[in-house]
């Protein structure tokens, strides 16, 4: 209810409430993270999403390991929404540097296919990769780099 009258802030209370009362519960840690950064309160959203990721370390560098690009992207978006350009703009080159590092893997599937002679598998990749860039992630990314490269120039 919150959400859709534009008050984030407390919406994202009752996430949070909820998580608190479960904290095992992947999928509310997971709806916790999203309104927190709607919410634009990203240090509760990171510390947050360190309660369920299992490696020792900086969350950051885990996250930008693990390729979480919903996490990012959001980020991203929360970081854009309270005019702090650099960060927005890096968390939206990291999901373009994650799909450049997706095709570049790809490449040892060519030979790989080459090799064993599975043509099915070989033709379905050829397929995916001709499609990789239409995916909503990469497309929201490639947008809010846009409209933020734009702001900054104005």
């Amino acid at each position: 209810l919150y959400k859709h009258a534009g008050d984030y802030k407390s919406g994202y209370l009752f996430p949070y409430m909820a998580r608190e009362m479960d904290t095992a519960d992947r999928s509310l840690n997971v709806k916790c993270v999203k309104y927190a950064l709607l919410a634009d309160q990203t240090e509760a959203a990171e510390d947050t999403i360190g309660l369920f990721i299992k490696a020792e370390g900086d969350v950051k560098h885990i996250v930008k390991e693990l390729q979480v690009m919903w996490y990012e992207s959001r980020l991203g978006e929360s970081y854009a929404r309270t005019q702090q350009y650099g960060k927005a703009l890096s968390k939206f080159l990291a999901i373009d540097k994650h799909y450049n590092d997706i095709i570049e893997d790809q490449f040892d599937f060519h030979s790989y296919c080459q090799r064993k002679g599975t043509l099915r598998a070989y033709v379905s990749l050829l397929r995916w990769e001709d499609n990789l860039r239409d995916h909503r992630f990469f497309f929201k990314a490639a947008t809010n780099l846009v409209k933020i490269y734009l702001r900054l120039y104005d």
